[in-house]
């Protein structure tokens, strides 16, 4: 390893390892505060603010280096139109950044900035898999801010240390990736795994449901990315701003249904205040109708066409005593479904063909229905 980075890197996987707080807090302030000034309602630039914020340091350093003095406000604004065209943010609202940084005479260090970023990623990357994360894109890399904080320092004391301007930037990050790649890092991943394997959440079952409260304090560190070995379906309880993001999509609002396939990665983005979530594990409390999947939720039916991923929510009724009863449906399991109608709970056995020949007909319509081998009049309606 070439001996101008051994002392670089090797601080880095240190503060990694003792999990060294890294002042970000700064940069986020700034990255929100200039959005906030502006009426500027990047929605995703807004979210990664504390991941954004930390390139105002290495960024500052760099422009200085070329002969450029900036406010980190300055810098902020550079930043926040540079990831707003990397995470897609509206035409419109790009357009708007860009207008300001004219006005200021900054549109011309636009191309350094996102220079600097993209080049940057690679060194990022390689520090997340040396961590054992899998980094696909702009936004896992924001993510990650437990890394990119301290790899962030670190580049911005290569570029003081070296004097490394724009011109001279590649080369420097090329070594850093080098040096980062071949680090022995064994005895630091398990160090760091075992911390991030706490749970950042208090659960307990209630009726065939997961049911996990995410405080409002917790660090934001704590939400990773992460995979499950079974698909689940999650929705918050109560209305809330904190979001899931699925590997490769947008963020999501937890106020809806959000299907989470197995071992796909996701993570939690956290909001303002306290959360619970009603989570759903699709295991054997599932009915396979190939193409759809029936699962129990919230006392209704959801039927998803895993082909087409239309889904549709039904509530269930059933007929007796000259009347139409609602239908409470609990769970599944064994080819059984369990419901609770007027309080009571029942079994009802299962007819996957009936119901498959069901939905082939009826999908998406606003009432479908069938009498069951035991002569039991059966509706669902949709919500």
């Amino acid at each position: 390893m070439n001996n101008i980075y051994t002392k670089h890197v090797n601080l880095l996987f240190e503060s990694i390892q003792t999990e060294s707080e890294v002042k970000e807090s700064e940069g986020k302030s700034i990255i929100n505060s200039t959005l906030n000034e502006l009426k500027l309602g990047m929605k995703m630039v807004f979210i990664f603010g504390a991941g954004i914020g930390s390139f105002i340091g290495p960024v500052s350093d760099l422009l200085n280096n070329d002969g450029f003095s900036m406010s980190k406000e300055e810098v902020g604004l550079l930043l926040i139109a540079s990831f707003a065209i990397l995470l897609k943010e509206s035409p419109e609202l790009i357009d708007k950044v860009k207008k300001v940084l004219k006005e200021k005479d900054l549109l011309k260090h636009l191309g350094k900035v996102s220079d600097f970023i993209n080049k940057s990623k690679k060194l990022v990357s390689v520090v997340a898999e040396k961590t054992g994360k899998v980094v696909h894109n702009v936004t896992d890399i924001l993510g990650f801010t437990f890394l990119l904080s301290p790899t962030m320092k670190m580049i911005g004391e290569v570029i003081n240390d070296n004097h490394v301007t724009s011109g001279s930037l590649g080369e420097f990050i090329t070594g850093l990736s080098i040096a980062v790649g071949v680090y022995g890092f064994k005895s630091v991943l398990g160090k760091v795994l075992n911390k991030k394997d706490d749970k950042p959440y208090d659960e307990k079952l209630e009726e065939g449901y997961h049911i996990r409260g995410f405080s409002k304090d917790i660090d934001e560190d704590r939400l990773v990315w992460h995979r499950d070995k079974e698909d689940r379906v999650v929705e918050s309880i109560g209305d809330t701003d904190w979001m899931v993001q699925i590997d490769n999509e947008l963020p999501k609002p937890l106020t809806e249904q959000i299907h989470i396939p197995k071992n796909t990665y996701h993570r939690v983005i956290k909001g303002s205040g306290n959360l619970k979530v009603r989570i759903k594990k699709l295991t054997e409390d599932v009915i396979r109708v190939s193409p759809y999947t029936i699962i129990p939720y919230s006392g209704n039916i959801v039927i998803t066409n895993q082909k087409t991923k239309q889904k549709f929510t039904y509530k269930m009724k059933a007929y007796k005593y000259f009347n139409w009863w609602d239908v409470y449906v609990v769970d599944f399991y064994n080819g059984i479904m369990e419901v609770k109608v007027n309080g009571e709970k029942k079994e009802i056995e299962i007819e996957a063909d009936t119901i498959k020949n069901l939905i082939n007909r009826n999908l998406g319509k606003a009432e479908m229905g069938y009498t069951t081998e035991k002569g039991q009049e059966v509706k669902f309606i949709k919500v």
